[in-house]
């Protein structure tokens, strides 16, 4: 076994024990059925500082922080405290609050044009 696989094996073994994964039947729960995104945002919100760290090994920066972009903070003010903090230590972001506010508004647009073009689709431009 991988050095890689070890730590993987750790971290998803702490992850089990912090019951990160409450909403699988406890069959489901297996690394394999599991995908990269589900396991780094489990960590992100679970585990502690060291742990993160050799998350850091197992798994590409700009994976890692898509992760945290796409699923974490758009859930702000739920993850505010957390956000901020890996902002700081993990993706040198110098203003988080700003940074988090853009992410969210962008996020709202997203959500508001996605709701608008199925609205037109569904109900026609002049409904």
């Amino acid at each position: 076994m991988s050095a890689q696989q070890k730590i993987k094996n750790s971290l998803f073994n702490s992850l089990i024990k912090l019951n990160a994964f409450w909403s699988y039947h406890s069959s489901d729960i297996t690394e394999k059925a599991i995908n990269d995104e589900m396991f780094i945002e489990k960590a992100l919100v679970h585990l502690d500082i060291e742990d993160l760290n050799k998350l850091f090994c197992l798994f590409p920066y700009k994976k890692i922080k898509e992760v945290w972009k796409n699923q974490l903070c758009i859930q702000e003010p739920y993850f505010h405290e957390l956000n901020v903090l890996l902002a700081y230590l993990y993706f040198n972001i110098k203003d988080p609050d700003r940074y988090l506010k853009k992410i969210n508004n962008r996020h709202i647009q997203s959500l508001k044009q996605s709701s608008d073009e199925w609205f037109n689709a569904t109900y026609g431009k002049n409904f």
